[in-house]
């Protein structure tokens, strides 16, 4: 599993592996400890100061994105939230990469099999899509 973010200002793109290996499965607290506070957070930040302006994190319905618990950690950093409609996928830019990123890894060659070989195709296509889209891809 993937976690994507764009950041609409800049174009810039980050992508992290789910290491579900060591981190188990996404829940509240994984999902705060391995996605909010070490990325999330510091990218806000830094792309604030380095835009001048305070930006708006967008994340999905996910349970683990509703929660009190993850909303505490959000006010904490005083990140501010923008409340997405329901079922609205077409209108989450990062749902619009995933729509591309899928075609080109089933049309990869050779086909990935192996986990760590389906990880690489995926990192090769998001920096081939993120090299479409700004220079300053991560």
């Amino acid at each position: 599993m993937f976690w994507g973010v764009i950041l609409g200002a800049t174009g810039k793109i980050v992508l992290v592996l789910w290491e579900r290996d060591d981190w188990g499965t996404i829940t509240v607290q994984t999902y705060v400890d391995y996605i909010l506070v070490p990325f999330i957070w510091p990218f806000w930040y830094w792309e604030s100061i380095a835009t001048g302006r305070t930006l708006w994190l967008m994340e999905d319905g996910a349970p683990e994105h509703l929660a009190q618990h993850t909303q505490a950690y959000r006010e904490q950093f005083k990140i501010p939230t923008l409340t997405w409609p329901p079922s609205s996928p077409g209108l989450n830019p990062i749902e619009n990469i995933w729509s591309v990123l899928k075609p080109k890894l089933n049309a990869h060659n050779p086909r990935p099999e192996a986990k760590q070989q389906m990880n690489q195709a995926i990192l090769e296509e998001w920096n081939a899509i993120c090299r479409g889209y700004s220079e300053e891809c991560r």
